[in-house]
Order: structure tokens, then sequence, then C-alpha cells
């Protein structure tokens, strides 16, 4: 055997110092393993947002989902541990979930404008009116509201809503 390593062939010893320098140390692996952990939870966060639909968001409320991924990767980039990830990117899912997509932005107004209706024929007070008047106003606002959950839009709901009103409003006293 060789003991001397000058008695090996050629270029030996410095090429198997030089691959032995080459292979990754137990930090170095550590270190790639937690940066693809992070690049892997950035895109599962660019994912779920995507996946949440742009068709499903009015143009403004989809900036905020975006801004919430954006928002999300540069935490991540900046957490120093996985934790830290793991609650950046929960973090970015609450903001994307919390925001409202069309369908819930127009059940919200015509919850607000069913109220608006309700407190517009309570407000004419049914003292001003004779009982068969007073049920009038009363069918008005309910035909109204019924009007209002089957609109398909804000500007449906509305004209529901003014239609409502006027028919409440040519009851006589």
């Amino acid at each position: 055997g060789i003991t001397d390593f000058s008695e090996l062939p050629g270029e030996f010893v410095n090429n198997f110092i030089k691959t032995a320098n080459a292979q990754p140390t137990a930090a170095d692996l550590d270190e790639q393993e937690f940066a693809a952990y992070k690049e892997t939870k950035k895109n599962e966060l660019e994912a779920y947002g995507t996946g949440k639909g742009q068709s499903k968001y009015t143009p403004d409320n989809w900036k905020v989902i975006q801004d919430a991924v954006t928002a999300g990767q540069n935490a991540i980039d900046n957490a120093a541990d996985k934790a830290a990830v793991d609650t950046a990117f929960e973090t970015a899912k609450t903001e994307i979930d919390d925001v409202q997509t069309i369908a819930q932005e127009l059940d919200v107004y015509k919850g607000n404008k069913k109220a608006e209706l309700d407190a517009y024929g309570t407000g004419k007070g049914q003292d001003n009116y004779t009982s068969d008047n007073w049920q009038a106003i009363q069918d008005a606002v309910t035909t109204g509201q019924n009007a209002i959950d089957k609109a398909a839009d804000k500007a449906a709901v509305d004209t529901a809503y003014n239609a409502a009103t006027a028919n409440i409003d040519a009851v006589k006293t």
C-alpha cells in the first residue's frame, strides 16, 4: 500500500481535496434545505392567491390579494426559521381569505339595502296610516326586499330599492 501521498499518481491528491472541499457541510445542507422550504412556501402562496380566481373579485380586491401574496412572500424571505416562514404563510393566507368576492360584497350590499328599506318603511310611522294602508307599506317593504334578494348586481339592488320606496311613498296617510 501507499503510505506517502506524494507517491500517488498525478493530480490525484489535489483532485481529491478539491472534491472533498466541494461537498456541502451539514450547515450548508441545512441552509439549502431552508432556502428550498422558503421557495416552496412562496410558490404555494402564489398558487393559493391565484387559485382564488381573479374573475371572482373586483379589480381593487384582486389587487389586495396580490399585495397580500407579495407581502407574504417578502415576509417568508425575511423569516429566520421554519416557524417564522409558517407564520408568514398562514398570515398571508388569512389576509387573502378576508378579501370579499364580488358575490360576498353583493350579499352585504343587499343586506344593507334591505335593512334601509325596512327602516324607511318603519320610519313612516304606523300611527300615521290606517291599518290597511300600513299593511300596504309592509307589503311594499316585503316585495322590495324580495326584489333585492333576486337582484344580480348593485344596480339592480338600487333599482329594486328605489321602486320599493316609491311604492311606500305612494301609500296615502
